[in-house]
């Protein structure tokens, strides 16, 4: 009985810090993904400016709110680690 205690005792500090080092590793990737999706922006930009569309405008809006929402999802995860 004393040993399923001990090991229980051992286990549950080792939980919390398993679940730090994944909020961090979360952020580490959306924020990972926040340069990708500004690099889409840029792409974007140069699409529009070798190819003339009527949907450029479209294409402009659609990367800049996906930019904006990975700094958001980024941000949500500064604000989860640093609780």
């Amino acid at each position: 009985m004393q040993n399923s205690t001990l090991n229980f005792n051992l286990i549950g500090p080792l939980v919390g810090k398993i679940s730090n080092v994944g909020d961090v590793f979360i952020f580490l990737a959306a924020l990972f993904y926040s340069g990708f999706s500004f690099v889409l922006v840029r792409r974007v930009k140069i699409m529009n400016d070798n190819f003339k569309t009527p949907y450029a405008n479209f294409f402009r809006t659609g990367a800049r709110l996906h930019f904006l929402a990975s700094l958001l999802v980024a941000l949500l995860a500064l604000i989860a680690v640093t609780k």
